[in-house]
């Protein structure tokens, strides 16, 4: 009497992932690397969850010596980002979007980079002196390699058109009324004024509608 014994054969799969949390998963495959065809419970890749998952696969009952297999899909989670917009500067000044508090609050460990788009396909050549005003995109990677891509509102106000007449001398005990829309008049429309005695602006003019001290005033 001949009994022949087949070894079990194990469905081979190409490892699949890791996958990054809510990306088009792929389908999983309908044969192994050898041809075998079966079933997958469950039968569909999920994203929406990170996590390690477990996939077994039962070949079809025409290949008899062939065994269930399992393996196992990793979900990584994106990155926590958090954008903090910059305040608005004038001009000349600029503003470095790789400053840490354009983005504290995020996750820890991220990669930064910096684009123009939305999609990340045209990146920003100076991230760290932005001179024009404009929404820009910061893309934070995670070390599973998983990312986010949030905006960014840049402001830069132009500096503004600042006119001064000098006011025509006095003679005591009159004063010199600082605020009269004439000693401004040519300048921008629509800005506020106020009054220093020094050009730092570090001590305030107390009067300036009634000035009764010659002297240079800001």
């Amino acid at each position: 009497m001949w009994i022949e014994i087949t070894p079990s054969v194990v469905p081979q799969f190409a490892q699949i992932g890791p996958l990054c949390q809510d990306e088009e998963p792929p389908t999983l495959p309908a044969t192994d690397e050898n041809g075998i065809t079966g079933t997958w419970l469950p039968d569909t890749i999920l994203t929406d969850t990170a996590g390690t998952f477990e996939f077994v696969f039962t070949p079809d009952a025409s290949y008899a010596c062939s065994v269930d297999t399992t393996i196992f899909i990793v979900i990584n989670e994106l990155p926590s980002l958090v954008i903090n917009h910059p305040e608005p500067v004038c001009e000349p000044n600029v503003v470095n979007l790789t400053n840490p508090l354009i983005f504290e609050g995020s996750a820890p460990n991220l990669t930064f980079t910096y684009w123009l788009d939305e999609e990340a396909t045209q990146p920003l050549d100076k991230p760290d002196s932005v001179a024009v005003s404009d929404i820009y995109y910061i893309r934070a990677e995670n070390d599973g390699g998983c990312s986010a891509v949030a905006a960014v509102e840049v402001t830069i106000d132009e500096t503004p058109l600042l006119v001064v007449t000098h006011p025509d001398a006095i003679c005591q005990p009159g004063t010199i009324e600082l605020t009269d829309e004439s000693i401004t008049s040519g300048s921008d429309e629509g800005l506020y004024f106020t009054y220093w005695l020094d050009e730092e602006m570090t001590t305030e003019l107390d009067n300036p509608d009634e000035l009764a001290e010659s002297g240079i005033y800001y």
